[in-house]
């Protein structure tokens, strides 16, 4: 769980929720539980790093509220600045819209530049009652939004069988 409420350097509020949204901040979501795991995918980018989050929340209402969250500050936040990995950072990001994943859902290219490095990231989260899902991609020659949907979708057809199974 994140107990450490993010901030950033430059872009306002917005930003300031959309971090805390997409990072599951523990006291605005009321996060009970989340585990998180790191996967390598070779695509035709080369080799991509995946993350997917699982994250656990108090309510479908604070799950919900989570989602919609990422989706409406991304709109109001074009770019950022923020201390990432102990270096500072930019952030550039850019909603898009995709068919809904799960209960709800938001996807969100995210631009970083840090120390000269540039990454591209790919990122969705995804409601599936009180949980959220968040998986994001990381690439250095381009967006990949099929990782990121196929990873989605897998993970949502897995959290739905379990929670009712």
């Amino acid at each position: 769980m994140n107990d450490e409420k993010q901030k950033v350097d430059s872009g306002g509020p917005a930003c300031e929720t959309f971090m805390n949204a997409l990072q599951s901040y523990a006291a605005t979501y009321a996060v009970t539980a989340e585990v998180d795991r790191g996967y390598s995918a070779a695509t035709t980018n080369g080799k991509e790093l995946v993350m997917v989050d699982l994250v656990s929340h108090a309510s479908a209402a604070q799950a919900h509220r989570t989602v919609e969250d990422v989706r409406t500050s991304s709109k109001s936040c074009p770019h950022l600045t923020a201390t990432l990995d102990g270096g500072s950072g930019r952030m550039n990001l850019a909603p898009l819209a995709q068919p809904v994943m799960g209960d709800d859902s938001a996807i969100v290219r995210i631009g970083t530049e840090q120390n000269g490095a540039v990454v591209l990231v790919t990122t969705a989260i995804a409601q599936v009652g009180s949980t959220t899902l968040v998986v994001f991609d990381f690439s250095p020659k381009a967006y990949d939004y099929g990782v990121v949907d196929q990873v989605t979708k897998q993970a949502v057809t897995i959290v739905r069988n379990t929670s009712h199974g």
